[in-house]
């Protein structure tokens, strides 16, 4: 039995409530877009966290005496990567 919606304010109470905040326009992405205009770009959610911490990086790792290194982790023997008999 297939039941249909009434479309009145009482089937989403407090609506206005939670679609009064300033509505989100990002830019579109097309095959032209660069990485620093996409992440740039990123304000909602995760991807506001995202930009946040590649500005970040970006600040820190643009000093002059700062080194920076790289760490691998994983199953690396599986991979191919382990020591040869």
């Amino acid at each position: 039995m297939e039941r249909k919606m009434k479309n009145n304010k009482s089937s989403c109470p407090d609506k206005q409530k939670y679609l009064s905040g300033k509505r989100i326009l990002p830019k579109p992405i097309s095959e032209n877009t660069d990485i620093e205009k996409l992440i740039d770009n990123m304000d909602a959610y995760n991807g506001g966290r995202l930009r946040a911490a590649c500005h970040l990086l970006r600040d820190k790792y643009s000093q002059e005496d700062v080194t920076i290194g790289l760490s691998l982790a994983g199953a690396l023997i599986p991979a191919g990567l382990g020591l040869r008999q």
